[in-house]
Parts: C-alpha cells; structure tokens; sequence
C-alpha cells in the first residue's frame, strides 16, 4: 500500500494579513494596559512632565494604590462600600437575566401554545428598537414605581430576553430524545428541565456569562441614573474626578487599575470555557 502523503496547504495573503492585524490590535491592547499601569506609578509632577516614559520610582508611588483606596470617599461610601455595590449590582443583574432569559427561551423553544410565535416575534422586534431614547420615560416609570436608589432595581432585569436568541436557539437544537426518555422514566417537566436541557445549555450559558460580568462591572450609567446613592467603583472614579479640584491623574489610574482587576481575573479563569463553548444540540435525528 502506498502510503499517502499529507500536503500542506499553502499560506494565503489573507491569512498573513488577517494574522498581522490580529497581532497588531492584540498588541494594542496590551499597550493600553501598560500604560495604564505605568502611568499609576508616578508621582503627579512625573505624570504631567511626560505620559510616554517608564515610572522612575514605581516602587515609590505604590503607595498611588493605598490613597486610591483610602481616600477616595464618595458620598459616604468608601472604595470597600463602593466594591460592596459593584458586587451586588453585578451579581444581581447576571443571576436574574440567566435565570428569566433560560426560563423563557426554553418555553418558547419546546413548548406549542397558542400565542408563542407571536410571543417570538415581539421579542424579536423588541430587540430592534433603540431604547436610548426612552431613558427619561424609564427613569420616571423607574423613580414613580420607586425603584430608584432601590435594590429592587435588579427586578427589572426579568425580562427574560437577555440573551433570547442564544438560548433559544440551543434548546431548539437539543434532541427530543432526551426528553422523551425522561419523561418515560417518570422526570416531571422541572426535572427535565434542570436535570437534562441546563447541562445541554451550560456551554451557551458560561458564553453570557463571561462578557455580561464584564459590562456590568464596568457599568456607571446605571450608578449615576438610578442608583445615586449605591455608588459602584466606575460611577465612585467618575464622580471623585468631577468633585476633585485638583486632579491627582495617578491616585486616580491606580483606582481603575484596582477596579479591572476582578473582571481580568474572571475572564482569566474562564477563558478556557469561553474559547471552547459548545452550543451544539447534543444528538440529532
């Protein structure tokens, strides 16, 4: 037998270009980031003489990180209150949308009743419309409800379309026979859906996730509309800078390098899963 010989297939342009710029905007990334942490170790004078240098005493203007942390105070919450929000906003926000979008795309995508297309389609066409320029009316629906300055705040994250399109389209693709065996071996339409469809849709699940904790820990809109008096770490930094008459520029990218840190390292942990989602239907046919 004639043993066949694998051919390499030859690099195209494209290939070396997309891989170039690929490269290039990674390393961009990279330069943003070194720079942040570069800057946030120099003392006020060094920072405004020059941007672009390497700190000459970084070890020295550590302590930029210390004063961030003890000093910043807005009003009335310190950097540790300030985390406090951040963590429960963000907590909040991600458990309530997992659990109303999961919930609602599964019903949509396994059961038949009467209405669910138009069901389907209206959030669809929700999910078209520009909802920027409603903020005023929302935030008199929000303040008249008293919902503002509220933790009941978070209930307006059951709307159940926070990621409608992704899950539906994972429990569409499941295979009936696995709920159809369920049910055989006695599983009620709770045990099916917690012990057969979630694992299927963990992959999906992990891949909203990771990026929603991200925006919401970066997230100061919402601080700054309708949560005033909850302060989070991004809206505390924006609110410090404005009431500051004078700006200590590194105090200030020492605080922003302590508030990245928890969504690097979360994205860090779960990066594995995130590069490696599976959102296949399981079996098929």
């Amino acid at each position: 037998m004639v043993s066949k010989r694998k051919t390499k297939k030859p690099i195209s342009i494209m290939s070396i270009v997309i891989f170039i710029f690929l490269s290039l905007w990674c390393l961009s990334m990279f330069a943003c980031l070194f720079w942040l942490v570069n800057n946030s170790l120099k003392g006020q004078l060094e920072y405004e003489f020059s941007q672009v240098t390497l700190a000459s005493e970084p070890m020295k203007y550590i302590r930029n990180y210390i004063d961030a942390f003890t000093e910043m105070t807005v009003k009335g919450n310190n950097m540790l209150n300030m985390l406090f929000n951040t963590i429960w906003v963000t907590c909040g926000n991600i458990g309530l949308q997992l659990i109303s979008g999961v919930t609602f795309s599964y019903v949509i995508a396994r059961y038949k009743f009467p209405g669910r297309n138009v069901i389907y389609w209206s959030v669809i066409v929700r999910m078209m419309l520009v909802v920027v320029g409603g903020l005023s009316a929302t935030y008199k629906l929000y303040d008249t409800l008293h919902l503002t300055n509220s933790p009941l705040i978070l209930i307006t994250n059951l709307s159940g379309t926070a990621g409608f399109l992704v899950y539906y389209s994972v429990f569409k693709g499941i295979s009936k026979d696995y709920a159809e065996s369920a049910f055989i071996d006695g599983a009620s339409h709770w045990k099916v859906f917690y012990k057969v469809m979630l694992p299927h849709a963990s992959g999906a699940m992990i891949a909203m996730v990771i990026p929603a904790f991200i925006a919401n820990w970066n997230e100061y809109m919402t601080y700054i509309l309708y949560l005033d008096k909850y302060p989070g770490i991004a809206a505390g930094i924006y609110y410090f800078k404005l009431a500051s008459e004078h700006h200590n520029y590194p105090m200030l990218l020492a605080a922003v390098v302590m508030s990245i840190i928890p969504a690097v390292a979360v994205f860090a942990c779960f990066q594995k899963y995130f590069v490696n989602i599976d959102i296949s239907g399981g079996l098929k046919g």
